[in-house]
């Protein structure tokens, strides 16, 4: 007994000469296990790439479509291995024959399909019990562009002294069916927060919010429109109401308009007038400017005092 336990302490006195063999035979030895292991049959889930095939020309996503397929495999533990570690892994490859009237395919029922692809493996059975997807008929329809400009500002005393222009002023999107025919007859171009201090002439993107799966052609217009100086001038307009007999003429107002009309102001202003609301009643009522161009900007406008209607 005494000389079996001396010569496991023998044993594990490593010396500094033997250390270094010592610990190689543990290498190995543990090489040799592995590769033994290794060589033995499996089983694992693995899961797949996925992608589903079906005609793209005709039809298009309405939802983000299924990408993993996860099913229970055998094989030798290198090729399991391999397939963890995603190393040549195959990409599972499943067809919609009708993609617009199937909703989901069940796993069990694509075993053929799915046995050919798993690369030298034995499919058990899919742990992914279905595949859900949603796919409609490709719609197109053409949108005009409308511009938002309300988040842009001007250097100085700048603004816009003219219509804006959008090239092309129309755009065409295309997608699943249900999504395209949800969208209005117009989509929406806005104009980034820049401080505009010359003429703007800029691409900008064509936003198409909340329909990520709609594309737009082209995904870019051209904005421009032209910079100048402005001015604000004070002018009485005159008053139209539905209403009879009428208190008044004209109101005053102050408005931000470009300084290049100053010298041509009565013509320009021609068909500038306000409107009282059609239910106005006796009482302090704020009258609507109409007939301005979009470049002009409202500053104020005098409200006017409606006295009682006799009956």
């Amino acid at each position: 007994m005494m000389r079996v336990l001396r010569f496991f302490v023998t044993l594990f006195q490593f010396q500094r000469t033997n250390w270094r063999a010592v610990l190689l035979c543990f290498l190995v030895a543990s090489l040799f296990w592995v590769f033994n292991a290794l060589s033995k049959s499996y089983s694992a889930n693995i899961s797949f790439p996925l992608q589903l095939s079906f005609d793209s020309s005709r039809f298009a996503p309405a939802a983000e479509l299924p990408d993993r397929l996860t099913m229970n495999v055998s094989g030798k533990g290198w090729e399991l291995l391999r397939k963890q570690m995603a190393v040549r892994m195959p990409v599972i490859t499943v067809p919609v024959e009708r993609p617009a009237e199937t909703r989901g395919l069940a796993t069990g029922g694509l075993m053929p399909v799915l046995a050919s692809q798993v690369g030298g493996l034995t499919i058990n059975f899919p742990v992914t019990d279905s595949i859900r997807f949603q796919i409609e008929p490709r719609e197109r329809q053409r949108l005009k562009v409308v511009v938002m400009q309300q988040q842009v500002s001007f250097r100085g005393n700048l603004g816009r002294v003219s219509p804006i222009v959008a090239l092309p002023d129309s755009v065409e999107v295309e997608g699943p069916l249900s999504l395209v025919r949800s969208l209005s007859d117009s989509v929406l171009v806005v104009l980034p927060a820049d401080r505009v201090a010359e003429n703007y002439r800029e691409q900008v993107e064509v936003v198409l919010p909340g329909v990520p799966f709609v594309a737009s052609r082209p995904a870019v217009v051209e904005v421009m429109f032209e910079v100048a100086e402005m001015r604000d001038i004070s002018l009485r307009v005159p008053v139209r109401s539905a209403q009879n007999p009428l208190q008044f003429d004209s109101v005053a107002c102050q408005l931000w308009v470009p300084a290049r009309w100053l010298d041509m102001l009565q013509d320009v202003t021609v068909g500038f007038h306000a409107e009282l609301p059609p239910d106005a009643t006796a009482g302090r009522v704020l009258p609507r400017l109409r007939g301005l161009p979009d470049v002009v900007t409202v500053i104020r406008v005098d409200s006017v005092l409606l006295a009682p209607t006799r009956k």
